[in-house]
């Protein structure tokens, strides 16, 4: 196929496609935009359309984490914004692999002014099928069982992060009374803000940070002076290829599917493992963490060096 022949193909592909809300090349030069995202919790099938989607071959099941924005829904799969690579993506994934969170502050342990709250994003492990469902909420040094009602479990959530005002840090537990049971066992340390002072040795705290509020009793022995820490996770993959060709693609290069969609952008340049297609067109490989797809990117100017990479419309 000819360059310009392509070309047209791109525009008339990218008119037809039209959402409401913003287009695909927006998305992809402002992910921020998107207020909702989903939790991605399993690597199953995957792909740059729901007709193309496959099952990646690199990694595990089950073993994901990943806050993502939310950009279309269906009912049974799910188009999110995936940065990996040096390039950002438009991906379809199956709904039935993203983890349940709340959409506002939900307790799921604790009564009165005690307890634990699930905050929107956080990702819930769920058990059971009644109206009420056991749930473990994990977030940082804070890991609890109880229940919430099935109604309140959502997957689109839109994240309301805490504001954290802590003053101490606190070891050991907190409790739900005074010299009562424990509400939460910690396994490190967590800041904690002092509401207000109970019977002698006993502070009533609040913790917050983004999935997880709690308010309980804590010992006064059990806290000391704050300090920082600091978290991280990495996913990372790498991906080698022998008998492929290899191209430069520079930063801004859009990245297209067979019929001409928008579905990505090179975020840096970088050499990627690819094959030619007509018209100067490139299948390139991109890694990601449900395994490699293939976007098409486009040189405008074929056979000169450098080549000169189609940009997002």
């Amino acid at each position: 196929m000819r360059a310009t022949a392509l070309c047209l193909v791109l525009v008339a592909a990218t008119a037809g496609t039209a959402l409401a809300g913003p287009s695909p090349s927006a998305v992809l030069r402002n992910p921020d935009q998107l207020t909702q995202r989903v939790i991605a919790v399993r690597r199953g099938p995957a792909g740059l359309t729901p007709a193309t989607m496959e099952r990646e071959q690199l990694f595990e099941a089950t073993g994901l984490e990943l806050s993502l924005p939310l950009y279309q829904q269906r009912a049974d799969v799910v188009r999110v914004v995936v940065e990996h690579d040096d390039a950002r993506l438009l991906l379809w994934i199956r709904r039935e692999d993203l983890g349940w969170t709340v959409a506002r502050a939900t307790r799921i342990t604790g009564r009165g002014e005690v307890g634990v709250w699930a905050l929107p994003g956080a990702p819930l492990v769920v058990t059971g099928d009644g109206k009420r469902v056991a749930v473990r909420l994990t977030s940082g040094g804070v890991a609890v069982d109880g229940t919430i009602a099935r109604r309140a479990l959502v997957h689109a959530h839109v994240p309301q992060p805490a504001t954290d005002a802590s003053s101490h840090d606190l070891r050991g537990a907190i409790f739900r009374s005074p010299d009562g049971p424990a509400l939460v066992v910690l396994d490190r340390s967590i800041g904690v803000r002092v509401i207000d002072r109970g019977p002698t040795g006993w502070v009533l705290v609040e913790h917050a940070e983004d999935y997880a509020r709690v308010v309980g009793w804590v010992r006064e022995r059990d806290l000391e002076e704050l300090s920082l820490s600091a978290y991280g996770s990495i996913y990372g993959s790498e991906l080698g290829m022998n008998h492929t060709a290899r191209i430069d693609v520079d930063a801004g290069a859009c990245m297209f599917t067979e019929d001409g969609a928008v579905v990505g952008v090179q975020r840096t340049r970088s050499t990627r493992y690819a094959h030619p297609r007509d018209g100067g067109a490139w299948s390139v490989y991109v890694n990601t963490v449900w395994g490699s797809v293939l976007p098409i990117v486009i040189d405008r100017a074929p056979g000169n060096d450098p080549a000169r990479w189609t940009p997002c419309p």
